[in-house]
């Protein structure tokens, strides 16, 4: 995806079609039920804020291989991760 949320490109998955996102652009994530962004705060806790596209709502997406990607903060350049999840990891 773009800064402006238009896709680059597409692929027909397991769930039908999804966005190949953009690897060099940085993103806001809005939550299609609330309108509201995700926002890094105080480095650490993932909350919803309202749409302002300052740093702490900006994410890139990393590509980590077979169609996976992680989700990187500009603002403290950590990657998203959800706590004590017992699914697949990183080598």
């Amino acid at each position: 995806m773009r800064d402006d949320g238009a896709a680059t490109g597409s692929r027909r998955g397991r769930r039908g079609w999804s966005a190949v996102p953009d690897t060099h652009a940085w993103n806001v994530l809005v939550i299609r039920d609330s309108g509201k962004a995700l926002d890094v705060h105080n480095q650490a806790r993932i909350t919803q804020w309202s749409r302002n596209d300052g740093s702490r709502q900006q994410g890139q997406f990393v590509d980590f291989g077979g169609d996976h990607y992680r989700l990187k903060s500009r603002l403290p350049g950590k990657v998203l991760d959800v706590y004590n999840w017992s699914g697949h990891r990183s080598p």
